[in-house]
């Protein structure tokens, strides 16, 4: 083996020995007392909007289907754009 690839372990081994010991030390200092875990509570998403359901429709209300005979023109771009959205049928 080289002198390189023998150092190269030495890095490796003293990496994982001083992981190690700092974790046995936690564990340590934790159970004797000296330290107490802690766990940082999740902060909570603020509330940008509510949404809030349509209006019922009015009683008489005919729907879009019925001005398809006189306006197919516009039902069929209202049918066909990505804006568009249909909360209650």
């Amino acid at each position: 083996m080289t002198s390189t690839g023998s150092r190269s372990w030495f890095y490796i081994a003293f990496f994982v020995g001083a992981v190690g010991a700092a974790a046995v030390g936690m564990v340590v200092l934790i159970s004797t007392g000296v330290l107490e875990p802690t766990v940082a509570p999740i902060p909570q998403a603020p509330v940008v909007a509510q949404l809030e359901l349509p209006a019922p429709r009015p009683q008489g209300y005919v729907g879009s289907d019925a001005c398809l005979e006189c306006h197919q023109d516009v039902a069929e771009a209202y049918a066909t754009n990505p804006m568009r959205v249909q909360v209650l049928q």
